[in-house]
């Protein structure tokens, strides 16, 4: 059986219904007062889902689109917007508002009943207690009046600005004489201006050291340079920039003179001599030439001349022992041919003269049946077979040594070497090789070997030395020959400007030599100290 309630209870129960009927007054309170602010806002207003459902709308929006609530709420924004308007203008901002961010547009839309209106479309997130976003509030606000007003002032704007492009037009027409005027003078000034300038880069950018006299009274101040002279002078000529010509040239009174006559007769001098720079103090070939330039200036030009000079006084030093050279080669070429020759006639020649001989009187005693006295005779004609084939060898030898070919150039230095002391017993050869036979092109071994001969016989005939140095060794990518002595030496420039041919083809050979098998030649020589020969190639 059910128990009464106590009045306790029944007190709680009514205290209870009391608050719940209060609570449902103010929430029915709160949902009109929330419909009438909803329906008294004067732009549309939209509460869509996650779903683009439309859940509410104002009767704004709904006179927009000239349908009824039933025909809106409960649908989506797709169906009422159609497919494409909605994908192309609308699903953007809507899942942007979607992801907790505002988004706004701007977008003519058609009326159904009142024609076209500009609106604001302003896209809000409905954000729940926990983060969530819920819907989306959408409130359409109509500025087809301000866009009107807008449009209007840009067509007076545009009216306005073709009037005062018609006005500067007019005005342009009747200032046109006087622009062309103020053009033509620019013109004129701004070609004066970069004539000017070009002058002034072509003078600063002359390759050559170039520098300005100005006329002063009855002398001349130096006014100017160009950059090749501050690189000329390392740098010093701003240090005589208002200095006299007299001051700086007083002990050229040759270079004075040309510039007072270039000045004078108002022409070019140009002279080639060794000087002795004013700033630096070296001395250098120079090309100096002095040009008049109106009204009151001197121009000077100053080339360096040296490597130029050197470079000539090198090729005629080359063709000077290039004729002698040729001319030593015949000389040397008919010497060779006589030298073979007499060794024919007198070696060769005598042996072969005295086997014939031998075999004759062998015929003959063979002849008279006396086969025990010419087998005799033949026994003594061997050795003199001999010594004529050690002589047509040793002749061989000079010419061209075949162990070269055979064994090498290791093999043929080490070869000459020994023939050499053997000769020359008072000469000491000290021998450094390092390299392989191999490390050797096979186009450089003769030549090698020819200027080790040519040293060597140079340094019994000439030198009076008694130790020899020689060195081949490979260095980096090269090759280095190098023969020096202990002998009297010599002054190697005095007989390089020697214009008779005394000093022999010895020395030109050996250059000549290497020079054309792409290598480089030096020689050194102190008197009573020595000489050293060098000669190097790069081999690959």
């Amino acid at each position: 059986m059910d128990r009464k309630p106590t009045y306790e209870e029944l007190e709680q129960k009514i205290r209870d219904f009391e608050e719940n009927s209060a609570r449902r007054s103010r929430a029915k309170g709160a949902l009109r007062k929330y419909d009438l602010i909803f329906s008294a806002i004067q732009d549309p207003m939209a509460y869509i889902d996650r779903d683009y459902t439309c859940l509410a709308v104002n009767d704004v929006f709904l006179r927009m689109f000239n349908k009824s609530r039933q025909e809106i709420v409960g649908h989506s924004l797709e169906f009422l917007l159609g497919r494409k308007t909605f994908e192309k203008k609308a699903k953007e901002h809507l899942d942007k508002c979607l992801l907790g961010e505002e988004s706004t547009f701007e977008e003519w839309v058609e009326y159904p009943t009142s024609g076209r209106h500009y609106l604001v479309m302003n896209f809000y997130p409905y954000v729940e207690d926990d983060g969530s976003v819920s819907g989306i509030a959408v409130v359409a606000k109509d500025i087809t009046t301000h866009k009107w007003d807008q449009l209007e002032l840009q067509k007076a704007r545009d009216d306005l600005e073709k009037q005062v492009q018609q006005r500067t037009s007019e005005l342009m027409r009747v200032n046109e004489q006087l622009r062309k005027e103020n053009q033509e003078r620019s013109r004129i000034e701004e070609a004066l201006r970069q004539s000017e300038e070009m002058l002034r880069s072509q003078y600063r950018g002359i390759p050559i050291p170039t520098f300005t006299w100005k006329k002063s009274g009855d002398d001349f101040v130096l006014v100017d340079y160009n950059k090749a002279t501050e690189d000329f002078t390392q740098g010093l000529i701003p240090q005589f920039i208002g200095r006299t010509l007299s001051d700086v040239y007083h002990d050229r009174p040759d270079i004075i003179q040309d510039i007072v006559i270039s000045f004078a007769q108002t022409r070019t001098i140009r002279r080639e001599f060794l000087y002795r720079m004013f700033t630096t103090e070296e001395e250098k070939y120079i090309a100096f030439t002095s040009s008049y330039v109106p009204s009151d200036m001197v121009l000077v030009h100053m080339e360096d001349i040296t490597e130029s000079k050197r470079s000539r006084e090198n090729l005629l030093r080359s063709e000077k022992n290039l004729r002698i050279l040729s001319s030593q080669l015949i000389t040397a070429k008919e010497e060779e041919r006589k030298r073979i020759s007499h060794e024919l006639h007198d070696s060769v020649g005598q042996y072969l003269s005295s086997i014939k001989f031998n075999l004759e009187n062998i015929i003959g005693r063979m002849e008279r049946g006396s086969s025990e006295s010419g087998l005799a005779s033949l026994r003594e004609s061997i050795p003199v077979i001999q010594a004529t084939i050690e002589e047509v060898r040793r002749i061989s030898m000079d010419l061209r040594p075949s162990i070269l070919d055979d064994l090498g150039i290791l093999a043929t230095i080490s070869w000459f070497c020994r023939e050499f002391q053997s000769v020359y017993t008072r000469i000491t050869i000290n021998r450094t090789i390092s390299l392989e036979e191999e490390d050797v092109p096979e186009h450089l071994k003769i030549i090698i070997f020819r200027i080790i001969q040519e040293a060597l016989n140079n340094v019994a005939k000439h030198s009076r030395a008694d130790t020899v140095d020689l060195s081949l060794i490979k260095r980096d990518s090269g090759i280095e020959l190098t023969i020096s002595d202990n002998g009297l030496g010599f002054d190697v420039q005095e007989a390089a400007l020697r214009e008779n041919s005394s000093r022999g083809m010895g020395i030109a050979s050996m250059e000549e030599r290497t020079d054309l098998s792409g290598g480089c030649f030096t020689i050194d020589s102190v008197k009573g100290v020595g000489t050293l020969i060098m000669s190097t190639w790069r081999v690959s």
